[in-house]
């Protein structure tokens, strides 16, 4: 005996451009976005663009899916977003609403194919220093992703020259020491001539005098990677340095 399934409805009605001010955030959104989240999608919208449109219903108004995008893109000053619109009742909005990020969540992951994806990660002098330093916010958020980066056999690289910038006395010097020896994964990375090479060469692309050779050498250590991300309390310059490598994201973990 055969058996009737009866097909998906396709609530998809339309796609195409708004302005990301026009767009009404849905009062029940219930996902919260951290710091590290906004940082990194905005990093990769801004390396990529845009690769999946914002989810709204247009029986409503309301956003769906897509609500850091749309404020991202509303800090941008960008002009429009793309828009997949559906028709839903206000039930429906709700069920999608509560299940999206769940169900997504439900999914295993594949540490090899990941592994692959992901960047290895570079610290400078400030993140390493909230590393060493009593527990606070920003030392759970660097520890996070150099666990992260372990976890999936990735480098967390700390150049030896940011350890001249912190090793000052035998107390400071002692917290060094003993944080390098904590935290697993941690790989110093000397300076021989190819690295230095490659530091003047980011120097000379940014401009830039030996004031931010240290810099410098947490940004080339990641190029010299291949990629990855730079974890730092100050942004401002080592996202001037790393402007011209698109493989490389400045993380603010301040």
């Amino acid at each position: 005996m055969s058996t009737t399934t009866t097909p998906w409805a396709n609530r998809i009605v339309g796609s195409g451009h708004e302005p990301p001010g026009d767009l009404i955030p849905n009062e029940h959104n219930w996902r919260l976005h951290p710091k590290a989240q906004q940082q990194a999608l905005a990093g990769v919208l801004g390396q990529v663009g845009w690769v999946q449109q914002v989810l709204v219903n247009r029986r409503t108004g309301h956003v769906v899916d897509g609500h850091l995008r749309v404020a991202l893109a509303i800090k941008q000053n960008a002009a429009s977003v793309p828009v997949l619109y559906v028709d839903l009742s206000p039930e429906e909005e709700a069920l999608v609403l509560a299940s999206l990020d769940p169900l997504s969540a439900m999914a295993g992951v594949d540490d090899e194919k990941l592994r692959a994806l992901l960047a290895d990660v570079s610290v400078d002098s400030e993140a390493l220093a909230a590393l060493a330093g009593p527990a606070s916010a920003r030392q759970r958020e660097v520890r996070a992703a150099l666990g992260a980066a372990v976890r999936l056999r990735r480098d967390a690289i700390v150049p030896a020259v940011v350890l001249a910038e912190l090793y000052r006395g035998r107390g400071r010097s002692s917290l060094v020491d003993a944080c390098l020896s904590r935290e697993t994964g941690l790989l110093v990375r000397a300076t021989d001539r190819a690295l230095a090479r490659l530091v003047g060469s980011v120097l000379e692309g940014a401009g830039a005098g030996s004031e931010l050779l240290v810099d410098a050498h947490v940004v080339a250590a990641a190029v010299e990677a291949g990629g990855g991300l730079l974890l730092t309390r100050d942004a401002a310059d080592l996202e001037r340095l790393a402007a011209p490598y698109r493989n490389v994201q400045v993380v603010d973990v301040g």
